[in-house]
């Protein structure tokens, strides 16, 4: 994150998306990426301390990522479900 959001930030702002959505979204795509293979660093380190092995634990989190993606597809395309919260307090 460090080295990604410096370089797309620019773009963001040339696009004209809000920084606090662009961070919401960032932020949900990265739990995306670090639940599931092959990087899947949460995957793996949830399995070890379930014990169990990395089949199982991808099978049980299904419906949690299908819920995160459909999150994701929500905050992207619809930008007053991120907002609405930082609108209201900074009126």
């Amino acid at each position: 994150m460090i080295l990604f959001i410096p370089v797309i930030k620019p773009l963001f702002a040339t696009l004209g998306v809000d920084p606090v959505h662009a961070g919401v979204m960032i932020v949900l795509n990265m739990t995306i990426g670090l639940s599931t293979p092959p990087v899947g660093t949460s995957l793996f380190i949830a399995a070890s301390i379930a014990k169990t092995d990395l089949q199982t634990a991808t099978r049980h989190m299904t419906p949690f990522m299908i819920a995160v993606i459909i999150v994701l597809l929500l905050v992207t395309y619809y930008p007053p479900i991120t907002l609405w919260f930082p609108d209201l307090v900074m009126k």
